[in-house]
């Protein structure tokens, strides 16, 4: 699959739709993708800056800080990835079509933590190559990409989240150019020889625990 730069014509972020908050006519907003970075970057200066707050989450997931830093960092950067759905981008029709040149309105029907959630549990093994996250790793990913994506204070829902993604993520359209944020996002901020840990020792009961200590990572990095 060829890569592109098309994940930077999503908006994350944007003034109210006001002249007053707008400069020379033009609607204020943030990139998604740059968003994104902000909050992982947030999220790796406070875990640099409160080590017990690593400290615990090496305790109760049994990962070495070495590998389990850049992991939340990663997780952190695809906190929104809900966002490049159809419904989302359809909240400013106007910046729809200014970045994307698409008028065509899309119900937000599905929120976008929910939507993110969705997309993490059916795509993100697959698009690391990582069967072990699937495996082994099913639940720490499950607790963890709910804490992650559900950053406004409530856990996203889990259901229907095939039909979600499909519904809400064209595959020839936002969910090829998540797909090639995620795999810039890696790049960038995964070791090259990073690998989910095969065997961990922490329990299900532990991550639960920890993903308590994610979720407060993710709101105050967001």
């Amino acid at each position: 699959m060829a890569i592109s730069s098309a994940y930077f014509h999503y908006w994350g972020k944007a003034a109210r739709d006001d002249p007053e908050e707008s400069s020379g006519g033009e609607p204020k907003w943030h990139p998604l993708v740059y968003h994104a970075l902000d909050v992982a970057a947030c999220g790796q200066v406070l875990l640099r800056r409160q080590p017990a707050w690593l400290e615990n989450l090496v305790r109760l997931s049994g990962f070495e800080a070495a590998v389990l830093s850049p992991w939340l960092v990663f997780l952190l950067a695809l906190h929104d990835l809900g966002k490049f759905g159809n419904g989302f981008q359809s909240l400013r029709p106007d910046l729809k079509e200014m970045l994307q040149g698409s008028t065509k309105p899309i119900a937000y029907d599905v929120r976008h933590d929910t939507l993110g959630y969705a997309l993490l549990m059916e795509q993100l093994p697959a698009w690391l190559e990582s069967p072990e996250l699937a495996r082994r790793g099913g639940n720490l990913l499950r607790l963890w990409a709910t804490a992650v994506a559900g950053h406004h204070g409530r856990p996203p829902r889990n259901d229907n989240r095939k039909a979600h993604v499909l519904q809400h993520l064209p595959a020839d359209g936002p969910l090829q150019h998540a797909q090639e944020f995620v795999g810039a996002a890696r790049v960038l901020l995964l070791p090259r020889d990073w690998q989910f840990p095969s065997r961990t020792e922490g329990s299900l009961e532990h991550y639960k625990r920890a993903s308590w200590l994610v979720a407060g990572l993710a709101v105050t990095a967001d």
